[in-house]
């Protein structure tokens, strides 16, 4: 029997509790074999990302202690095509690992967006789609925080840490991530 794989994709620009809260879900899920947390190579709706690798970094600081059923991959970072179209990653973890049966995870603030995705009808075809409630789009119960609000709160020298791992924060504010 194939096993089933959460992708549970993004730009994590930065990852944030709410993404780790979804991450607890998805992991908790008896239709879910596997969670994979798949950072965006370039997003093709033109935002500004912090590099790959910080963004890689901070997503692997994120989910340290969720045990074996969720993982970080890279795939995007590895095919490195700009921008990263979500057709094409599927496409390649299906080439990949063909045994495997995939289920895209996406926020319920993305259903608005998806005629603007490319191949989007194909996509369909592909992987399963698996919505989870954004907070402000409908009711939910994840922390109601996006990481555009968190960059905001960094370029404006507010406290923004309460709104990520520990680890995570100290990495930003090493690296002195989007402070411009």
């Amino acid at each position: 029997m194939a096993k089933k794989i959460a992708l549970f994709g993004g730009s994590f620009n930065p990852p944030h509790w709410a993404h780790r809260q979804v991450l607890e879900l998805l992991r908790g899920l008896p239709q879910f074999d596997e969670v994979w947390m798949v950072p965006t190579f370039d997003h093709p709706f033109e935002k500004d990302l912090a590099p790959f690798e910080d963004r890689v970094a901070m997503c692997r600081l994120t989910i340290a202690g969720l045990g074996p059923k969720v993982s970080l991959c890279g795939v995007e970072g590895e095919m490195q095509k700009s921008p990263s179209y979500t057709f094409d990653t599927i496409r390649e973890f299906k080439k990949r690992f063909p045994e495997k049966h995939f289920s895209l995870v996406l926020g319920s603030d993305c259903k608005k967006d998806l005629v603007r995705w490319k191949e989007i009808d194909r996509l369909k075809q592909e992987a399963e789609f698996f919505f989870i409630p954004r907070p402000g789009i409908e009711e939910s119960p994840f922390m109601d925080i996006s990481s555009s609000e968190i960059r905001g709160l960094v370029r404006s020298g507010k406290k923004f840490t309460k709104y990520l791992a520990p680890e995570v924060a100290a990495f930003i504010e090493e690296k002195g991530l989007y402070r411009k």
